[in-house]
């Protein structure tokens, strides 16, 4: 598409920027396999660990509303009792709900048997480098392997390269996540839904 897209501008005699040369392709590198470790006993804990201050209210607060411009951000409340329908509308864009530190699934927005949950605390979460490198000081692997393929958490590799080219992570085999590399956002991963399984780096 770019290159037809670039020969019909090419083409345009009254184009006053006419395409400049296509750069050459750098080479691709491999750098091997990278083993990648869980660390904490679950997701919650691990990123409590480096959250920013919280911000207390009412109802749940947008990103905007707590000043928290990018990354995540970690909604809890404490319910006075227990139900059996928790549904939620108009998130942006995942959500994904706890009880008691465990994993209940992906849902949208907050009432429990149709009655509004109220009192939460936001905590905003920012993957930078500097947190990640704190993640990695201050963890160990705290979970149980056979169980760790079903919950959400975070996992942390390390490759070292000495000559840069260009190259890319095959998610295949991969969940649905969030991917870091030296504290750069990636982007998102979904290899099962597709089209792309790739992140190049």
């Amino acid at each position: 598409m770019f290159r037809a897209i670039r020969s019909f501008i090419q083409n345009l005699t009254d184009w006053d920027y006419p395409p400049t040369p296509i750069p050459d392709v750098n080479p691709l590198m491999s750098y091997g396999n990278v083993t990648l470790t869980r660390i904490g006993q679950n997701l919650i804990s691990t990123l409590t660990r480096i959250q920013e201050p919280c911000v207390q209210s009412q109802d749940p607060l947008t990103f905007e509303q707590i000043d928290h411009g990018f990354g995540f951000v970690l909604y809890t409340t404490t319910l006075s009792k227990g139900g059996t329908t928790l549904s939620t509308s108009n998130i942006r864009d995942y959500g994904y709900v706890y009880l008691n530190n465990v994993y209940q699934g992906l849902h949208e927005n907050v009432t429990l048997d149709n009655q509004l949950l109220q009192n939460w605390y936001q905590c905003g979460i920012n993957l930078t480098k500097s947190a990640v490198d704190s993640l990695s000081q201050n963890f160990v692997a705290e979970v149980d392997s056979t169980k760790a393929s079903s919950q959400p958490g975070v996992y942390l590799g390390q490759f070292e390269i000495s000559d840069i080219q260009d190259t890319y992570l095959d998610t295949r085999g991969w969940g649905k996540g969030q991917l870091f590399i030296n504290g750069n956002n990636l982007g998102h991963y979904w290899p099962t839904a597709g089209p792309q399984v790739n992140q190049t780096l």
